[in-house]
């Protein structure tokens, strides 16, 4: 038995170097450093300012991250008491876990079979049948984006559980999750899987160069599967009309790249671009940062014709073809760069919360703010609420037994530190 905490012990501490690589500030450096780097290339005519110009909204969202590390530097004995374990739980934990995925998988499996057979279809069979359907027409409006965060919930939990007890049949989800993006040929969800699951594998398994070397395959294969479907969807001559490559842009690579290229680079542009044309409204309601929370009805009610109109949501635009201007599009219409900055502030303090916690739950929902991180580059995901929802579903699958002397608690505190009886 003692071997065994031993072990677990080293594991901990192998854990807790190589969480370093996935802190907030690593991740935000890596993000908007990598974005710097890419505009400053200039390998399109769409990009119109220098990365001179860029440097003050960019420093806005960056600056929050250092300073929440800095001061969590300093608070964190106080937060965190003990050193940072992770460990599997106790097989009573285990079976009430997997008996609520079970239930949850049923109820996807009956939304999912009713979305289908409502929208009379599937996206890949209209596709390659020329029908005048798109991708757009599948689902129903509000519950497609909640059955969504359902399925990705599930895949996620997944593959938390195969991480921590090593059985492969954890993983047929996961990989039927990335099935079914591809049959409804969005490469959002598509990515917004491989992302968690990738971010979670290195929050809990040691860091590999075989591990590295399998994920680099990967993000080529997503590149080049990104810019296929891109090109299915809407010709690769006409996305090459609207991207402008510059002459020194090299013709010769696969149009993936140029397509991660357009979409990595111009929602900065959108967005200073905004911040110099667009006064702030400086509204106290913060339309633009806060109407993605209510549903459609609601949000007219209270944001009025604006709403209605979809004027909430538009930020000022370099080109209309390409209209994402990062997570930081709303605080800025709203209350101008003093709004990013606190608003990255807000998400900041977030991801640093659930970086220190140990728990499973935590692991999970730490994934899901980290994706939203490294995706604050295109839109923003921290309001989004297939995302919140996401998050709502890992509280009710995760929860804890009430009965706070039952022995599948106890179980799983002694499973976790023989010592101290902590979790």
């Amino acid at each position: 038995m003692r071997n065994v905490f031993q072990s677990r012990r080293a594991v901990s501490r192998l854990a807790s170097k190589r969480n370093l690589l996935l802190h907030p500030l690593t991740i935000a450096t890596g993000v908007w450093g990598t974005l710097l780097v890419f505009y400053a290339l200039h390998l399109s005519d769409l990009l119109r300012f220098t990365t001179g110009e860029l440097l003050p909204v960019t420093l806005a969202i960056w600056m929050p991250f250092a300073l929440v590390a800095f001061g969590s530097s300093l608070w964190r004995p106080k937060i965190l008491r003990r050193p940072y374990r992770l460990v599997r739980p106790g097989p009573t934990r285990l079976r009430s876990i997997e008996r609520r995925l079970r239930i949850c998988w049923r109820v996807w499996l009956c939304a999912a079979v009713f979305e289908t057979l409502v929208s009379g279809g599937l996206p890949i069979v209209w596709i390659f049948t020329n029908s005048s359907k798109t991708y757009f027409d599948y689902g129903i409006p509000s519950l497609h984006g909640f059955v969504n965060s359902l399925l990705l919930s599930l895949a996620l939990c997944r593959f938390l559980l195969y991480l921590l007890t090593g059985k492969r049949r954890h993983l047929r989800i996961p990989v039927f999750c990335m099935v079914w993006w591809i049959l409804l040929v969005t490469r959002a969800s598509l990515f917004f899987t491989g992302l968690e699951c990738a971010i979670l594998l290195f929050r809990i398994r040691p860091i590999r160069v075989t591990v590295l070397s399998r994920i680099a395959a990967a993000v080529i294969c997503v590149v080049v599967f990104f810019g296929w479907v891109g090109d299915l969807r809407t010709g690769a001559d006409t996305f090459r009309e609207l991207a402008q490559p510059t002459r020194s842009y090299p013709l010769w690579l696969p149009s993936g790249i140029l397509w991660v290229y357009i979409y990595a680079t111009t929602p900065l542009n959108n967005l200073n671009y905004s911040l110099l044309s667009r006064t702030p409204e400086r509204n106290p309601l913060l339309p633009h940062t806060l109407s993605i929370l209510l549903p459609t009805v609601l949000r007219n009610y209270v944001y009025g014709d604006a709403a209605a109109a979809g004027d909430v949501m538009t930020a000022e635009l370099v080109e209309s073809q390409f209209n994402v201007s990062t997570a930081y599009s709303g605080p800025a219409q709203d209350f101008g760069l003093p709004a990013v900055f606190f608003f990255s502030l807000i998400m900041a303090s977030a991801c640093q919360w659930f970086w220190y916690k140990p728990d499973m739950r935590s692991q999970l929902v730490f994934a899901v703010l980290a994706q939203c991180l490294v995706l604050s580059l295109f839109y923003d995901l921290f309001l989004s609420l297939p995302i919140l929802a996401e998050i709502g579903w890992f509280y009710l699958i995760f929860r804890k037994p009430r009965a706070r002397g039952s022995p599948m608690r106890v179980h799983s505190l002694r499973l976790s530190d023989p010592t101290t009886g902590t979790a």
